[in-house]
């Protein structure tokens, strides 16, 4: 940003009296013109030719040290655009770091450490407890992995040698995973999941101003305007056109309404990335939810004991003791009923445990694995919550439905923001039965269960077409990172780092926020309607004035620049007073 550097030191000097900042504000606007000059053949009119022109103009009439405040002024704007900039490429290298850069390859008996994208299908990949599987292939060992960067699901699920396995999944066992690639790293799941994150954020890194959008037209109709009237009336009163009519106030409101705005949220712990996602997420009238970690906590709670043949105390009782050894979500939630601990157990990862209970013996799990130890399939007993069956000596004891916790005043959030207009969509990595029974809490007509990474993306865009509107996501997870980029503005809630540099905006203290984001966002558009509106009224009056002989150019310039600066500003200050509050 030298040219602003330049209008500083001229403005300085100017002020001081020193003749030579003029020649400095006139090579500026030179080069200026020179720069952009292309573009005229083009026949596009940018801001920066008018810039460049009043420059001009004003160092031939004298007015150096106005014209130099306005180059200052829009220098500040190009800067504040740069760093968002910035900020939107280190969102894509953030996105990396999901990728391991080697991995470990077992070849001819020996394990050595080799490039991730020297991994050919064949090669047997080793996964050591801990570290995310980098290719997609086929487990050659028992172990249990964690789905959550893929699914967005917290339950673990074991593998034996020949099931798929996807990259993402997270060795959750105790010993080493040995997994034979079936792809080449560039094309698995987790490799596609970054890469079409990373073009889809290359779209959106360009920040695009409103005044950007308009700056063609409006430049073209001051210019146009201006030679018109420089034929009619002469070059000194035409004059009044570029002065009063420079965009500067425009951006110097927009600046301070966002400032004010993103600074306002900052104070809420709520983070958005810039001016541009406030008025993309006033245009949003379809809000796309996350279940697990947006919507409930991923934490589940026992709702109700259905014994069969024994009391519901002892069933609870010897259920949640056989519980302890196990470290699956729902094993924990059922483990914080009770104190004791099995005498022995055993642990079939992802399936149940078979414990020593009071000399007992305890079976819990699910449907399938209690069946297997009582020779017939237990009944369905909780409807659409998930249930844990229990087995006692052999006999089939009944069965304990829990539900999951659902984050604390979410309903209040999902009924203001049906208020607000917003169509609400629910969409998950979890069964269908886990999904139909939130929606059904929240009142949500339109959800979508068992979604992958790329298929959260797909009815993101699909959604957009259907009406015709842009989309707003809120997610938690990486699984959700392809959605949150697709989408017109993608909220994350939490700070998982990942998943934060990607989104556009942050809900650090959870979705309960979301509805002061969205209302904020409509008065920044507000705002910035009410700003300009008064903006260019009081150039209209300061450029009539001057073409009237009523203003001399002086005060159409400071009429014209500062004065609908100022009252630009005050509008869109009164615009943005209404007070903040938060949905309980």
């Amino acid at each position: 940003m030298g040219f602003g550097v330049a209008a500083a030191s001229a403005a300085i000097l100017g002020h001081l009296g020193v003749a030579a900042a003029g020649y400095l504000l006139l090579g500026l606007a030179t080069l200026l013109l020179a720069r952009f000059g292309y573009k005229l053949a083009r026949r596009v009119f940018t801001v920066d030719l008018l810039m460049a022109i009043v420059g001009f103009v004003g160092f031939f009439h004298g007015i150096v040290f106005e014209a130099s405040i306005v180059y200052i002024l829009y220098a500040i704007a190009e800067l504040s655009e740069a760093y968002v900039e910035r900020l939107a490429r280190r969102r894509i290298s953030m996105l990396e770091k999901l990728l391991p850069e080697r991995v470990l390859v077992s070849r001819g008996g020996a394990v050595e450490e080799v490039e991730l994208s020297a991994v050919r299908p064949g090669d047997v990949v080793v996964v050591r407890p801990g570290e995310v599987v980098p290719v997609d292939g086929a487990a050659l060992d028992r172990g249990v992995v964690d789905t959550r960067l893929v699914t967005g699901e917290h339950e673990k699920r074991a593998v034996e040698p020949g099931d798929s396995v996807e990259s993402g999944y997270i060795n959750a066992g105790s010993s080493p995973l040995r997994v034979r690639a079936l792809k080449p790293a560039a094309q698995s799941l987790l490799a596609v999941l970054v890469r079409t994150a990373e073009e889809v954020l290359e779209r959106k890194t360009r920040v695009q101003r409103l005044l950007e959008r308009i700056a063609p037209h409006y430049t073209a109709v001051v210019l146009a305007l201006f030679a018109a009237l420089f034929i009619a009336v002469g070059p000194y009163k035409s004059l009044a056109v570029l002065l009063a009519g420079c965009p500067s106030a425009f951006i110097v409101v927009s600046s301070f309404t966002t400032v004010y705005s993103v600074s306002r949220l900052a104070g809420r712990s709520i983070l958005v990335k810039g001016g541009p996602v406030l008025e993309a997420l006033s245009r949003c009238r379809v809000v796309v939810l996350d279940k697990t970690g947006t919507l409930t906590l991923g934490e589940l709670r026992v709702t109700r004991v259905v014994p069969h043949g024994i009391d519901s105390e002892t069933l609870l009782a010897l259920a949640c003791t056989a519980a302890k050894a196990s470290r699956h979500p729902a094993s924990r939630a059922l483990a914080a009923y009770c104190r004791s601990a099995p005498q022995q157990a055993r642990e079939v990862p992802g399936r149940g445990v078979v414990a020593r209970v009071n000399g007992r013996e305890v079976v819990i799990g699910s449907r399938s694995f209690v069946a297997s130890a009582v020779g017939r399939e237990p009944p369905a007993s909780c409807g659409e919550g998930k249930e844990v069956h229990v087995a006692i000596d052999g006999r089939y004891a009944g069965a304990i439905c829990m539900e999951e916790v659902m984050v604390e005043g979410v309903r209040a959030v999902v009924d203001e923001l049906r208020r607000m207009g917003l169509k609400i969509v629910i969409s998950s990595g979890d069964k269908r039965d886990a999904v139909s029974s939130v929606a059904a809490k929240l009142g949500v007509s339109e959800y979508y269960y068992e979604m992958k990474p790329h298929e959260k993306l797909e009815l993101v865009r699909r959604l957009r077409e259907r009406y015709r509107s842009p989309v707003a996501m809120v997610g938690d997870g990486v699984n959700d990172v392809e959605a949150l980029a697709e989408a017109d503005v993608g909220i994350a809630v939490g700070s998982i780092d990942v998943v934060a540099e990607v989104a556009d905006a942050v809900l650090t203290n959870g979705v309960q926020d979301l509805p002061v984001l969205m209302r904020t966002s409509r008065r920044f558009a507000s705002a910035l309607v009410a700003s300009f509106a008064v903006a260019a009224a009081v150039k209209v009056v300061a450029i009539a004035g001057g073409l009237a002989g009523a203003m001399p150019l002086w005060l159409v310039a400071a009429l014209g620049d500062d004065g609908s600066t100022m009252l630009g500003v005050l509008a869109s200050a009164a615009t943005l007073a209404a007070p903040y509050y938060r949905v309980r």
